[in-house]
């Protein structure tokens, strides 16, 4: 299954007038990033921004986007934080990364929270991936995984920033190029087999994902379990958290035996 990450949607079918403006409405997702408004005369303001600031996200029309959003919070009402969200994703859109973790730590003061949406916490892994925060980025998307264990996307990101990582220096926190490379590819298998993770029992999915491990490319059948156990042991010396949770990760996959 596969979770939306807090972008827009749109349902091209259904146009809809909004104040003599033709808008698309945005349909329901897992995260609730939409909701609908009281009917009051500022309500109808925001929820037409709202259209507005989608449809033009939708066709990355960004700096018109950001007009709408400081029309938003101008505004001063209950979405604040909404609006300030879809502007830390347009910044991200704009290459702006500095300032889009600016805005999502903002939203995290402003609104007294330690715990964000996860589709925020992704995107904040993001943000701090591409301003070389690379450990600030990796627990960004343990906690993302804590929430939504099975989307394999965070996965991905995850082994962009272990390359990069692999690229950039000789050792980072005690682990050698060479491993995080190995790390990497480690991850990749993880989300390919969640990308295509039935839904059955786990003792189907254990078989299945044996299976899948003695079938797969030839870049992991090179990749013995030594060698993965090996690559986690060095997670789990140095940083803890994402060691434990990638040699559960294998373990249930099948990709190491109990």
């Amino acid at each position: 299954m596969e979770f939306s990450h807090g972008l827009a949607q749109w349902d091209f079918n259904t146009p809809k007038i909004v104040a003599g403006t033709v808008a698309y409405p945005r349909s329901f997702i897992t995260d609730h990033w939409f909701f609908e408004e009281q009917d009051t005369t500022k309500a109808l303001q925001v929820t037409r921004l709202l259209y507005l600031i989608n449809y033009h996200y939708s066709i990355r029309q960004y700096d018109q986007t950001l007009q709408y959003i400081q029309q938003g919070l101008d505004l001063n009402y209950s979405k604040k934080k909404e609006f300030l969200e879809i502007k830390a994703r347009v910044l991200n859109r704009l290459g702006r990364f500095n300032e889009g973790l600016e805005i999502i730590d903002l939203i995290q003061s402003s609104f007294n929270t330690k715990k964000i949406d996860p589709s925020l916490t992704f995107l904040k892994g993001q943000l701090h991936s591409k301003v070389g925060n690379y450990l600030e980025a990796l627990n960004c998307f343990l906690d993302y995984l804590n929430s939504r264990t099975d989307d394999y996307s965070a996965w991905v990101e995850m082994s962009r920033i272990a390359v990069q990582i692999s690229k950039g220096t000789d050792i980072f926190h005690g682990i050698t190029a060479h491993d995080w490379n190995v790390l990497a590819g480690i991850m990749i298998w993880i989300s390919k087999l969640l990308y295509n993770r039935p839904t059955s029992s786990c003792g189907e999915l254990l078989e299945i994902s044996k299976r899948k491990r003695a079938s797969h490319d030839s870049a992991f059948n090179q990749m013995t379990e030594k060698q993965v156990e090996y690559a986690i042991s060095l997670l789990e010396n140095e940083l803890q958290n994402l060691g434990k949770f990638m040699h559960l990760s294998c373990l249930q996959l099948g990709i190491i035996e109990v």
